[in-house]
């Protein structure tokens, strides 16, 4: 059991975000991966993504293991839209 921000993680086996969000970069074949996360549910995930390639991002305040970190979710927007931008403009297929 995991207790979070409005949330409680229950699990029979042991599963978390790290676990999940490896897994999915392993069967999509991924180079890079980008992770957002605002909650003790996400540090999972910041842990088990230390490849250099790979982007953690901690929204808000606490003590984390991201490597990244921005104030609030309309900065995430705007992070997001920079990116899509960027990408665009250097034809990255989506």
């Amino acid at each position: 059991m995991l207790k979070g921000k409005s949330v409680l993680e229950l699990s029979v086996s042991h599963a978390d975000k790290g676990s999940a969000v490896t897994a999915l970069g392993r069967s999509v074949d991924a180079v890079a991966r980008i992770y957002f996360g605002d909650d003790v549910t996400d540090e999972d995930a910041f842990m088990r993504m230390r490849r250099p390639q790979d982007v953690t991002i901690k929204v808000g305040t606490g003590s984390t293991a991201a490597r990244y970190r921005l104030d609030d979710e309309a900065a995430v927007a705007r992070t997001l839209i920079k990116l899509w931008q960027f990408c665009s403009a250097a034809h990255v297929p989506s």
